[in-house]
């Protein structure tokens, strides 16, 4: 149940289930579950919402799924991207933060929706993952990526903020935030990692 969960926050395919990791039941070190975690992954983006201008228009899906490594640099868990092109993301261990998502997005105050859009509307919220997991999702192991890239001179922020749920994928949500000819702008998609074979590796 939670392998379609996952994938249909992003609205990509079911897939076969697989086991929740939670906090409390998982017997699994932090390093031990960083040598599981390391590897490649297809990253695919769902649709979401941008605020800019106090508005919010839809943000599509991405087309298709792109590959990144999670790789240990030095002694930080990082997602690097395929071929070193795009931003680069310092993974760190979430425990004392309390996550919470509804389907609807979440809004400022009076930010109104663009004419004649309809913003995305995700299949579940935080607690019916929960429920349906086995486990709050607090009590999964959790991950913050950051980093920072430039766009045509303009500095991207990344945040991603990722639920391992299970030993071969993780989920969660991609959020970009930058002052763009000094309106500040934010975006916010659901993100699925898969593991995958490394393309590198069949050169």
């Amino acid at each position: 149940m939670l392998g379609v969960l996952a994938l249909s926050m992003v609205g990509g395919p079911a897939t076969a289930q697989v086991d929740a990791i939670c906090g409390d039941d998982s017997t699994l070190t932090k390093a031990e579950l960083e040598s599981v975690l390391i590897g490649a992954y297809s990253v695919g983006l769902g649709p979401g919402y941008v605020l800019a201008g106090g508005m919010v228009i839809p943000h599509p899906a991405q087309p298709a799924p792109e590959i990144g490594r999670i790789d240990m640099i030095g002694d930080q868990l990082s997602l690097v991207p395929q071929g070193g092109v795009g931003v680069t993301l310092d993974l760190d261990w979430v425990e004392d933060e309390t996550w919470r998502f509804d389907r609807a997005p979440d809004l400022p105050d009076g930010v109104q929706v663009a004419l004649g859009q309809s913003l995305p509307i995700l299949p579940f919220d935080s607690e019916t993952l929960g429920l349906r997991v086995g486990c709050p999702i607090n009590d999964l192991p959790r991950l913050v990526g950051t980093g920072v890239v430039a766009v045509d001179g303009v500095p991207m922020h990344f945040t991603y903020r990722l639920m391992v749920v299970g030993r071969n994928q993780l989920a969660g949500f991609q959020e970009v935030r930058a002052t763009v000819r000094g309106q500040p702008v934010f975006e916010r998609r659901p993100v699925r990692m898969l593991t995958t074979v490394d393309p590198a590796e069949n050169d």
